[in-house]
């Protein structure tokens, strides 16, 4: 397994992952698009204990449609995302793609809450897709 490293716009804060993900997929749900400033997030799920992390970090904290939180932690100084803690995936830390040295390490699994996706942007073909967040 080739170790993922990634980091924020600034360069400030950088990190790495010793294990493969255990899930990737694009998210259309709206906190996606407001965090990612797009019409998805592509997120990968990793084992928490594969993360470390290095930089300075803020994290907020909301509610999701599950009705459980999602502490999402940014780059102090530049405000890039770095990471979620899901409290519906206990023991994962999720990782959005486009903060990683190379993207092109994980590719999408599925495709969920795409009844909320924008016209303009679509789940990529041949993956499964979901119209809201699929059973567990």
């Amino acid at each position: 397994m080739t170790t993922i490293s990634g980091n924020c716009l600034c360069g400030a804060v950088t990190y790495s992952l010793s294990e493969p993900p255990l899930h990737v997929a694009q998210c259309h749900c709206t906190d996606c698009q407001k965090y990612s400033g797009t019409g998805h997030a592509t997120n990968a799920a990793f084992a928490a204990q594969a993360f470390t992390v290095t930089g300075p970090l803020t994290t907020y904290t909301s509610r999701a449609d599950s009705g459980k939180d999602i502490s999402r932690s940014f780059c102090t100084v530049c405000g890039s995302p770095i990471c979620s803690v899901v409290e519906a995936l206990p023991g994962m830390i999720v990782v959005p793609a486009g903060s990683m040295q190379d993207p092109s390490l994980v590719t999408p699994q599925l495709a969920f809450f795409t009844s909320r996706a924008p016209k303009w942007d679509k789940a990529m073909d041949g993956i499964p897709a979901f119209p809201e967040m699929p059973p567990a």
